[in-house]
């Protein structure tokens, strides 16, 4: 495995969320621990198919290439491609397996819209605590109140990756909305 994937410093995927965040999610649906499907050399039958699964689901989940997945897992690109054919072809013919994988992929991203709508709960909260501590008036209120729902719907942006739309929502917080404060 590569320093930079070791040390956590993953690639952000555009739509669903940070590999890790795959990753995880996938593990504890399952109940495996991370370390045996994503670092171990193991070649278990049980193991090698659940590998398998999370090589489909990063590549269908993220904007991540096959190399870049064989780097995660220490594996090269041409064992990543062998394990989302050998998952694409079951998926092809076998419903019940179809079903299956959908609904772990299903948990995946409904739980990143969960964590999305939890970050806006918590920006909501941070605003109105400023309100408190300001004593704002009437009219700082609803300017900080729009410049939060603002930040909240760049923050559930999947236009957006989780470092662009954080550095966005920051840049908003610092203009104030676009507008100067009196």
């Amino acid at each position: 495995m590569n320093n930079q994937a070791r040390a956590g410093f993953l690639p952000v995927a555009r739509d669903y969320g940070s590999v890790e965040e795959v990753i995880a999610g996938y593990c504890g649906i399952m109940k495996l621990r991370r370390e045996d499907v994503v670092d171990s050399k193991s070649c278990t039958r049980a193991i090698t198919r659940a590998r398998h699964e999370l090589f489909w689901l990063i590549r269908d989940l993220t904007v991540l290439s096959q190399a870049e997945i064989g780097a995660i897992f220490d594996r090269d690109q041409s064992s990543v491609l062998a394990g989302v054919r050998v998952t694409a072809d079951r998926l092809a013919l076998d419903m019940d397996y179809r079903t299956h994988v959908q609904s772990v992929r299903s948990y995946i991203v409904d739980n990143r819209i969960r964590q999305k709508a939890q970050v806006s709960d918590a920006a909501s909260g941070l605003a109105r605590r400023e309100l408190c501590l300001r004593g704002a008036d009437a009219a700082e209120a609803q300017h900080l109140a729009i410049t939060m729902v603002g930040v909240a719907a760049i923050l559930r942006s999947s236009e957006l990756t989780d470092a662009e739309a954080r550095m966005a929502a920051v840049q908003l917080i610092r203009t104030g909305g676009g507008q100067a404060h009196g």
